[in-house]
């Protein structure tokens, strides 16, 4: 089922950016389920041309909260 607007519209990013090591550093919030925070995941990055894989699909790490 593709993401609403609405839905979208919950979510917030706080950026943290190091000019000392050029690193950036983005953190969202705001999701519905973790439906909605995998299929936001996969649409940003795949419009930035970097392949998403959830961690759960590539490795046994624990998750953690």
């Amino acid at each position: 089922m593709p993401m609403s607007k609405d839905e979208d519209a919950l979510v917030t990013a706080l950026l943290f950016v190091n000019e000392d090591t050029g690193s950036l550093v983005i953190h969202f919030n705001g999701f519905e389920d973790s439906e909605h925070m995998d299929k936001f995941a996969a649409k940003i990055l795949k419009k930035i041309g970097i392949d998403y894989h959830k961690i759960d699909d590539i490795s046994d790490m624990p998750k953690i909260h």
